[in-house]
């Protein structure tokens, strides 16, 4: 969240976010990113001051920030590093297959996201995936609604 102070330098009131901009005067408002960028993008508005108001920003001095976050990051990898050996251990080299499967799905389901509309239709119809499997991928990454209505569509033309 951001608190911005804004100032339309233009002869025009302007509306955004449901705000009143009035010609050659100041306002403070609150916004998120998002939000932050599109009054930035209005030709007419000068941004006076921009205060980041997100609780992460308590520490001024960011350099120590970052080496704790460095540090907590580090606590929390050998932790993860600690349970996967002592899982692998316990349950000898079958978890290691699951997880090498777990990867290329992975790589699988990245692969079709790369994908067009148009291109991922031509593989499901090749037999590169299956339907149900490109519905998943689809609906779990980019959730395009044409896609998905396309694999339903020939889903039911395959039952």
């Amino acid at each position: 969240m951001l608190r911005v102070t804004v100032k339309n330098t233009g002869r025009v009131s302007r509306h955004r976010l449901g705000v009143e901009f009035p010609a050659k005067e100041e306002i403070t408002i609150d916004v998120s990113n998002r939000e932050y960028i599109t009054v930035k993008a209005v030709k007419d508005f000068e941004i006076i001051e921009k205060e980041d108001l997100s609780p992460n920003t308590e520490n001024d001095d960011q350099t120590d920030g970052e080496s704790n976050n460095e540090d907590n990051a580090e606590g929390n990898k050998n932790a993860e590093d600690e349970n996967e050996s002592a899982e692998s251990n316990d349950e000898g080299s079958e978890d290691n297959s699951e997880n090498s499967s777990e990867d290329t799905t992975d790589d699988a389901e990245e692969a079709f996201q790369d994908l067009t509309v148009d291109e991922a239709v031509k593989a499901v119809e090749n037999g590169e995936y299956d339907v149900d499997e490109a519905i998943k991928y689809e609906k779990n990454g980019k959730e395009r609604s044409t896609l998905i209505e396309k694999l339903e569509g020939l889903k039911e033309g395959d039952e």
